[in-house]
């Protein structure tokens, strides 16, 4: 491997870690999880998951592309931020682009809790 390719991949640890970690969650979720029949378990599978996972799989993304830019997301207002602008986008434009969405309060608060996860496991890594 050429040094290169090592020394982006030791940068950006943490953004594709959560970026895999998240694929897999999804996937299991979507073929294995959903299928759970404790109504409780279910509702927040069917409802929340998603939400909390996807600030994880955007911020991890969007960090290799502001660590490319040299303009980085460090601080935690700037994680919590991004997560509030995305879950904005997501749950008040969505449903006008796409008439089947609808918008659902505690979904924004999924994306502050994945934001939250996400900001936690970069500052531990």
């Amino acid at each position: 491997m050429s040094k290169k390719y090592i020394s982006y991949v030791t940068s950006n640890k943490i953004e594709l870690l959560s970026i895999l970690a998240v694929m897999i969650i999804y996937i299991i979720n979507r073929f294995v999880i959903q299928d759970i029949h404790i109504e409780t378990i279910q509702i927040f599978i069917k409802c929340y998951l998603n939400d909390i996972l996807c600030p994880i799989a955007i911020l991890g993304f969007s960090q290799i592309v502001f660590k490319w830019a040299e303009i980085p997301l460090q601080k935690y207002t700037s994680f919590i931020l991004f997560g509030l602008i995305c879950a904005i986008i997501w749950e008040f434009l969505g449903p006008i682009i796409n008439e089947s969405s609808v918008t659902d309060l505690n979904d924004i608060l999924c994306y502050i809790l994945g934001t939250n996860i996400y900001y936690l496991l970069n500052k531990l890594c």
